[in-house]
């Protein structure tokens, strides 16, 4: 019986199963794409001293997507390397700030007042 209904159902599970494959691949590329590789860039040392500040500013702006992600040191970098389209990123990351340094164990909460004053300093730059 077993036999006869997986030989009935077994086109519709393989595009089940491939279906289920391929959303979990892309899950899996989006999160390191967009959260693992640009933690992973802006704490490196090495790939610092090689990026653009177009690169920087495009890892930052990747980890503030993500609320309780750790915007301590994008909203540092974006600071210095932030244009016209940091703004409503920081403006979005501002409310997730003290919950990102409680994800990942700060005693002390810096993160807010680092991305204020990132949001602060563009607006002024650029006028808005």
């Amino acid at each position: 019986m077993l036999a006869q209904l997986l030989r009935r159902h077994a086109a519709r599970l393989l595009v089940t199963s491939c279906t289920l494959g391929v959303l979990v691949g892309a899950g899996a590329a989006i999160k390191y794409f967009y959260y693992d590789l640009p933690h992973q860039r802006l704490a490196s040392l090495d790939w610092l001293e090689s990026a653009s500040k177009d690169e920087v500013r495009e890892m930052s702006h990747r980890v503030l997507m993500w609320p309780g992600a750790s915007h301590h040191d994008a909203c540092l970098f974006l600071k210095e390397v932030g244009d016209e389209s940091s703004i409503p990123i920081l403006r979005a990351a501002v409310p997730h700030a003290d919950d990102s340094d409680e994800a990942i164990g700060r005693l002390a909460s810096c993160t807010l007042s680092h991305c204020q004053d990132a949001l602060d300093t563009l607006e002024a730059r650029f006028g808005d």
